[in-house]
């Protein structure tokens, strides 16, 4: 008995799957990279924002372009849920770690209208995913984590006000590590300056700005109103801010 000939398939489909394998690869390495070792810093972030609108186009382009009688793996080959996954992971974590951010309500809103806006457009992608139970809890969770990166990042990086800048003196210096006996998965690098900010004690800095500082030398502290209305905070040694 012959064998059913499938829908032509799109000419580009095949460099579209191995595009699609490589972004994952990277993704997977630059979220490794950047939550142990988080330089450079900037750069790396802009991968974590770039790749997945990459990732989105490809999946656009290539879309329903191959047959349906393709087999799971194949198109599993150009799912862009690991990739979104890793790097979602990434962003969630560095911003937990290393960002400073008040008014919690605001905050709250905009992680929701970002988690919308995160499951409309896999909706958009994959009317499947929201009708599947399986699908719909992890894809919710993934776009909490998503975007409290996204909010975080982008209301301090993007903030189109001046910051005000203060001057301290660090007092104290230390590395929390999550667990117990000095293992965990999570790593905090955290000062105290004196004088300190209204409200604030310890201050989260990122890695690399932590073995800048030194117990007695003076600090300088930005203070910013953010682009979503949510105040942030970071200290760095007064030649770089």
């Amino acid at each position: 008995m012959s064998r059913s000939v499938g829908v032509k398939k799109h000419p580009g489909l095949a460099r579209a799957t191995r595009a699609m394998t490589v972004a994952n690869a990277a993704a997977a390495i630059i979220a490794i990279w950047i939550i142990y070792f988080p330089r450079p810093y900037y750069p790396l972030l802009a991968c974590c924002f770039l790749l997945p609108l990459f990732a989105i186009g490809l999946n656009a382009w290539a879309g329903d372009a191959s047959a349906r009688l393709e087999p799971r793996w194949k198109k599993y080959q150009r799912s862009f849920v690991s990739l979104m996954t890793f790097l979602a992971l990434a962003l969630g974590y560095r911003a937990g770690v290393d960002l400073n951010l008040s008014q919690w309500p605001a905050q709250v809103v905009w992680i929701l209208l970002a988690a919308a806006c995160v499951c409309a457009i896999a909706y958009r992608l994959d009317t499947s995913v929201l009708k599947n139970r399986r699908q719909a809890l992890p894809l919710l969770l993934f776009a909490l984590v998503a975007s409290y990166g996204i909010v975080g990042f982008g209301d301090t990086l993007l903030d189109p006000f001046t910051p005000r800048t203060l001057v301290a003196t660090v007092s104290k210096m230390k590395v929390h590590v999550s667990g117990c006996c000095g293992k965990g998965s999570s790593i905090w690098y955290k000062v105290s300056v004196v004088p300190s900010p209204p409200g604030w004690g310890w201050i989260d800095v990122r890695p690399d700005v932590y073995y800048d500082l030194r117990v007695g030398e003076p600090a300088c502290i930005r203070l910013g109103s953010g682009l979503l209305g949510i105040g942030w905070l970071e200290v760095k040694p007064c030649h770089s801010a």
